[in-house]
């Protein structure tokens, strides 16, 4: 199914945001969640969501990643 994510149109085959989350995990060879925000469609997923939150075609999700400094 056809999403955008991070401002991309992108073709998926996830279900769930943790789904999605999984495959950008191993594609970008992270260790954990840890520093990491999800949101669907403007809406901030809860990590304990992340399970349960359906992907639908033409979503909109942003992957933000926590960074200190300035």
């Amino acid at each position: 199914m056809k999403v955008y994510l991070n401002g991309k149109n992108t073709d998926v085959d996830c279900f769930t945001i943790q789904d999605l989350w999984n495959r950008e995990q191993a594609e970008r060879e992270l260790d954990s969640s840890r520093g990491f925000a999800i949101a669907r469609n403007g809406a901030l997923v809860p990590k304990r969501e992340w399970s349960t939150t359906s992907i639908n075609t033409n979503d909109k999700i942003e992957i933000v990643r926590a960074m200190s400094g300035g």
